[in-house]
Parts: structure tokens; sequence; C-alpha cells
């Protein structure tokens, strides 16, 4: 390989030697493995053959040779070195394969990615779906490590409809966005936010949504009783209330601004008037008809005006950042489920566990469905020289039926 000759080609070909090195040293120590199974196996296992198996990777096809035993204590056959790797029997992907993937299913179509995703490797469409379809994926929230901060929690919430496969109307895909402080992270001519110690979240369900909620807040952000944290989000019935289900913690309510402000205008174009004055429009409402006040979004932020004599005063709040859950969801969720209609819910929340993970920093872990995940387990065959063994058993802890049956296998039956 010619360095000098041109820095990219030269990049890439090392690369992609390096890649092969990594796969076929890997090979060798699955072969390493299964050879050290082998020498220190059971007596009751006997080795039939060696067989091949590949499994695909983001690098490529790894392919190692195994032995195939038969188990003469449960009368099965399996490779032992599948049984202690984990590695169901229809296995085809890597699980590091699979969650890129599934990370990536929102910008292509199943047959793009099965093109693209592994250099000089196609992977069919049927394939793709089977593998999303039967992997669960878990996260291990207790790694998550987050900045200390001296600040106040912010609680962003809101919802996304979505339109999904089986469905005939959207459904609404509830999402929020926990962070404790805002990072400049950009020039004082374009300044630029960056929420830190940040988690996202998306569900269907209100109960895992309220009970993931909590978890994070109390295991996470270490929330005490006695911490207040700020609710946001826009003046929908289910958010304004949501402060009753946090359970860990207090909250406090704080309605997004831009929502509010949007809502005033809607209030003045129904009164006709072109400035905004307090006096002047609460004065206007009493003879505006009621039905010109579509929502209860309206009705709350009529109450709001009563009560303050300066709306700017809601957000001036010591140690409150605001509220960005609209920007979250047009970042994150629009840009992501743009084409729903080719999605089931369970896709949805896999893609959903993949974003949080990149928020938490931690590693995603893949499971199985249990029909393709079925190991026998290696049972304890007794020695001959247990076989002289005897033992004292207090039978009064057995049922009577018990008692009898094991006193015919120790004295003989009557009858």
């Amino acid at each position: 390989m010619n360095i000098l000759a041109n820095f990219n080609d030269s990049l890439t070909e090392y690369f992609e030697k390096v890649d092969k090195l990594a796969i076929s040293s890997y090979a060798e120590l699955l072969k390493t493995l299964d050879d050290e199974l082998f020498k220190n196996k059971p007596r009751y296992l006997k080795s039939i053959k060696i067989s091949p198996r590949s499994i695909l990777t983001t690098k490529g096809y790894i392919t190692f040779k195994r032995r195939y035993y038969y188990d003469e204590s449960i009368k099965k056959y399996y490779y032992l070195l599948d049984l202690k790797l984990k590695i169901s029997k229809y296995k085809k992907l890597s699980d590091e394969l699979i969650l890129k993937i599934i990370d990536k299913i929102n910008d292509a179509s199943y047959r793009k990615i099965g093109k693209t995703i592994v250099p000089n490797h196609v992977i069919s469409k049927s394939t793709i779906y089977r593998a999303i379809k039967n992997t669960q994926i878990y996260l291990n929230e207790k790694q998550t490590k987050i900045r200390e901060f001296t600040g106040n929690v912010h609680l962003q919430i809101d919802e996304k409809y979505l339109r999904i496969r089986g469905f005939s109307n959207k459904i609404p895909l509830y999402t929020c966005c926990m962070f404790t402080d805002k990072l400049n992270i950009g020039t004082e001519e374009k300044p630029r936010n960056k929420l830190v110690n940040k988690i996202i979240y998306g569900t269907f369900n209100m109960k895992d949504f309220v009970d993931e909620i909590n978890y994070c807040l109390k295991n996470i952000y270490h929330v005490t009783e006695s911490s207040e944290i700020y609710l946001s989000g826009d003046l929908a019935q289910y958010i304004r209330s949501f402060k009753n289900k946090i359970y860990v913690c207090k909250a406090k309510y704080i309605p997004d601004k831009w929502h509010v402000l949007k809502s005033i205008n809607d209030l003045k174009r129904y009164c006709n008037m072109d400035k905004y004055d307090r006096a002047t429009l609460l004065n206007a409402l009493k003879t505006t008809p009621k039905a010109k006040i579509v929502n209860q979004g309206q009705s709350y932020i009529i109450k709001l005006i009563k009560t303050n004599d300066n709306i700017e005063k809601i957000w001036k709040i010591d140690k409150y950042l605001g509220c960005c859950q609209e920007c979250i969801n047009s970042h994150h969720y629009s840009q992501r489920f743009y084409r729903t209609s080719n999605f089931s819910k369970e896709t949805v929340e896999k893609i959903n566990l993949i974003e949080l993970s990149k928020c938490i920093g931690v590693k995603p872990k893949i499971g199985i469905r249990k029909a393709h995940y079925e190991i026998p387990k290696i049972h304890y065959k007794p020695s001959f020289d247990d076989a002289d063994k005897t033992y004292n058993v207090n039978l009064n802890r057995f049922t009577l039926q018990t008692r009898k049956l094991l006193a015919n296998m120790v004295f003989g039956s009557n009858t």
C-alpha cells in the first residue's frame, strides 16, 4: 500500500484491511473458545460433527466453525458454543447491525438500507423486516450518568399524532424532554443553545409515559419529595394537570410562551383589537359570544389574563429556562416519522428507545423473541461415585400422598 500516492485512497484501503483483520481475528477467537469447551465438556456430551456458521456484521460476514453435540442427559442436540454465547438458532445479523438498521429505517426504505448498510453486501427486504419484528430492545438506565446541577429540572410535554399501520385514524405519541441547564455552543453573532442533561422519551401508552418520567426524575436526576421541577407545554388539559401525576417531587406548571401569545392574538382577533390591552380585552370578552372561545386552552388564557396584571411575569421566574418542546418534536419526531404509515406501534417504540439511548449515553441491548431463542439447559448428571451415598430427608414437610409414595419407594409397596 503506497500511502504517499493518495491520502483518501490509502486511508480507505487501510480501513478495509483493518476490518478484514478484525473479522478473521474474531473468528479465530471463536474457534479457540470452541476448542476449550470441547476439552472441558461433561461426559454426557458427545461431539457429533463440526459445522460452519456465518453472521453478518457491519464489517462483513464472520464465519466460524463449532462442534455439534448430543446431550445424553436430556436427549437433545445443540451447539455448545452457541449456547455459551447466547446465539439463537436463526440469527443471521449481529446485534450491532440490527441496532444500526433500526436507527436508519426513518431515513430510507428497507430495500435501500439492505443495499447500503454493509459495504459489498446486500440484505433482503424480508430479512430486515423479520430482524426488526423479532427484536426486543432493552436499556439499563441505571448506567445513566448526568452532570451535577444546581438548578431545577425542566420537564416539557407534548404529543405528536402519527399515522400507524393498523389504525384508521392518527393516534397520539406522547413525547417529553427533561433537562437541567442550557449551554451556549454558538457565537455572539449566532448563539446556539444546547440542553444539558437532556433525556428525550416518547411512547403511545400514557401509563408507561408517567412511570418512565417519574423513574427518570427519581433515579437519574435524584429529585426528592421537597424538590420542585418546572413542567411546561402547550395548553392541553392533560399537560396542565400532569403535575398531579408527578409523585416523586413537586411540579409547577408554566405554560409555553409561544402558545400563550398565540392564544392572546386569537382572542384579539375575536374582539377586533389591534393591540393588546388587558382591561380593554377583558371588557370586550364580556360581549363576545362564547362560541368564539373554541377550546379549553383559550378559556385557560382568559383566566390567566384575569389573574396576572403583566402577562410577562409568568415566565420571569428564577432559574426557569423556557420551553422548547415544539422544537424537540420538530427535530426528533417530525423528522424521524415523516412516513410512519409504514410502521407499526412496536417499531416506533423501538425507534424511540434507540433515540433515548443516545440521549442518556447507555448502549442498548437486544433480546430475541422467546420462540427464536430456545437454548436447552445443561442438566447435572450424577457420577457413579454418587450412587452409593445416602441422605436423611425429613418427610414431615411433604403432603400425605407424597409421603406414601416415598414410603413405597423405600420399603416397598403392600399391593
